[in-house]
């Protein structure tokens, strides 16, 4: 749990939701509650991934660059950044894996084990298994011509974000970036490139 809720120590995003918002692909010309069940067709997913951290307590922004892949059947998950400070998150199953080489260190969590990291697990599932009954539960949701804003109704989720902003692409429908905002008015902003759908690779959009 320590892992998860103290990332802004790190300098490095742990946090496993933007691995799972990645995984998203809806329509990108008719974002609405059906987008689900076009969530559900992909069952693996790689991408590379540019992320930039906006914190009141650093003095520039931090970029940081890495990969992220995912796979349905598995409930496989591993979001790993390459720069400035090299780290893998992984989840598979319940257990969350957390290494930083250059420190020599790693933690592995059983999620099962932490109510609070089991209940935000659970939360985040929700894009991975394209339940909209869940996404119901846990988000209000606004959906926009490219985008779809999402506001936590679960009192965990609201101590870690303020709102979930996804902006999508078409050709095919994927996501294409990702703004986490948090409650204190942090933020990151998140950019998807290369990405890979089921083993075909699709453009990066333009604009």
């Amino acid at each position: 749990e320590d892992g998860i809720r103290d990332y802004k120590v790190t300098g490095v995003q742990t946090c496993a939701l933007p691995i799972f918002l990645c995984v998203l692909a809806p329509r990108a010309w008719a974002v609405d509650g059906g987008i689900w069940a076009e969530l559900a067709r992909v069952q693996k997913l790689q991408a590379s991934f540019e992320q930039v951290q906006n914190r009141a307590v650093l003095k520039v922004p931090l970029t940081s660059h890495g990969t992220v892949s995912f796979e349905r059947a598995r409930s496989a998950l591993v979001w790993t950044v390459a720069d400035p400070a090299r780290s893998t998150f992984s989840l598979i199953g319940n257990v969350a894996k957390m290494e930083y080489p250059d420190l020599g260190m790693k933690e592995t969590i059983d999620l099962a084990q932490v109510p609070d990291a089991s209940r935000l697990a659970s939360s985040m599932l929700v894009w991975m298994q394209a339940d909209a009954t869940a996404v119901a539960r846990d988000f209000a949701v606004t959906y926009g011509a490219d985008f779809a804003s999402l506001v936590p109704k679960d009192t965990t989720l609201k101590a870690l974000l303020a709102e979930i902003r996804i902006r999508f692409a078409n050709g095919p429908a994927r996501v294409r970036e990702v703004d986490l905002v948090e409650p204190d008015g942090d933020k990151v902003h998140i950019v998807f490139r290369g990405v890979t759908l089921d083993g075909v690779p699709v453009p990066d959009p333009t604009g």
